[in-house]
């Protein structure tokens, strides 16, 4: 064989196989894999998850803040329930975790396609944190019996200037 030039060089196999040992090579795997599932079924137990909705949102820090400046006690009392505002409180850039909260609960309401207007309330919907400040989010009210038994899943994340959350909802 000559030189070659340009990518056709590429192209060509490093290594010749050899027909009867691709045919040995098929056989074998294909032997394991059936003694595998006759032996162990769930190690091919693949579990696929059916999207119920998803829902995304962005908020600006600066206008949680201007609102819950302007009217400290009603936006706080209308949107977040009690142990968001301990939480938050707690923290040192509260507005940060107020802002990452409002948006996830935005975030599900477009995941449960209903909004917040009306058919579900601002209180219903709780998140919160475990001792790894993993977020979750708790369902109550009518948001409980239009979510019905679906796993939710969510995440949030913040800058200095905006904080965002996406939720999906498993069906």
């Amino acid at each position: 064989m000559g030189r070659m030039r340009g990518w056709s060089r590429f192209a060509q196999p490093m290594l010749r196989i050899s027909p009867h040992f691709v045919r040995w090579y098929l056989r074998e795997t294909s032997r394991f894999a059936l003694r595998t599932l006759r032996e162990c079924p769930s190690f091919f137990a693949i579990k696929l998850m059916a999207i119920f909705g998803i829902g995304i949102d962005l908020v600006e820090v600066g206008r949680i803040k201007a609102g819950m400046e302007k009217f400290p006690r009603r936006f706080r009392a209308r949107i977040f329930t009690k142990n968001e505002i301990a939480f938050c409180e707690t923290r040192q850039h509260k507005y940060l975790s107020y802002a990452a909260r409002f948006a996830a609960k935005e975030a599900f309401s477009k995941a449960l396609g209903t909004g917040l207007r009306g058919k579900i309330s601002w209180q219903d919907i709780e998140v919160v944190d475990n001792e790894l400040s993993k977020p979750s989010i708790i369902i109550k009210g009518r948001a409980k019996k239009i979510l019905g038994n679906r796993k939710v899943q969510i995440s949030l994340a913040h800058t200095i200037d905006y904080a965002t959350a996406i939720v999906i909802i498993e069906d």
